[in-house]
């Protein structure tokens, strides 16, 4: 394929269905004559598409289309995430929550907790992976009884308990620990933030 005047090819073989490379430098037209094309023939076919766009080049030129086509588009902004799509892994145990449904709740969490603390997973000594899991399912679950609703219920929010320090949660944990639902958080967290000062700052 002819892309600049010096006529230089920067695609060949279009006779398979392999993965493709296409390779130029700055003003060569990838984008226009390669990427956004190909979005737009994928879209005239009804087909589902992942674009990595990191300039946002790709959406601005077929974004109009893809709307009128009936797509429904969701775009990760990593440099302004507020700007674009979003997602809430821990909307769903909120929801179960505010339906009285708090071990369904405990259970997302928990799966959603495992995987990010496996990572760190000691075979000789896994008591700093479970204490991570504990940690973060009960800093969840005193969120879960602080919070009025799911939007307030995020991972910033875990976070922002997170940096408030051991001793201002057990503040939290004393106002929330009498009630019904809230002595799971107070189950959790106890176990962490009583624990003697070097092992829990290890944990936290």
């Amino acid at each position: 394929i002819t892309m600049n005047p010096q006529n230089q090819v920067f695609m060949v073989d279009g006779s398979c269905e392999s993965h493709s490379l296409i390779i130029g430098g700055t003003g060569s037209r990838k984008t226009r004559g390669i990427l956004a094309p190909t979005v737009i023939s994928l879209a005239c076919s009804g087909e589902n598409i992942i674009c990595h766009d990191p300039k946002s080049e790709v959406y601005k030129l077929t974004s109009a289309l893809l709307h009128r086509k009936g797509y429904k588009i969701y775009a990760l902004n990593l440099r302004n995430p507020r700007t674009g799509s979003q997602y809430n892994p821990l909307r769903e145990a909120y929801l179960k929550h505010s339906e009285g449904n708090d071990s369904a709740a405990y259970s997302i969490i928990l799966e959603f907790a495992t995987p990010l603390f496996m990572n760190i997973h000691s075979k000789n000594d896994p008591y700093w992976t479970h204490s991570g899991i504990l940690y973060f399912c009960g800093l969840a679950a005193l969120l879960m009884n602080l919070c009025e609703s799911a939007e307030q219920y995020t991972l910033n929010g875990i976070y922002d308990l997170h940096l408030e320090g051991h001793m201002k949660l057990r503040t939290y944990l004393d106002y929330v620990g009498k009630r019904e639902n809230g002595r799971e958080a107070e189950r959790l967290l106890s176990g962490i933030i009583d624990l003697p000062n070097d092992t829990r700052n290890c944990v936290m």
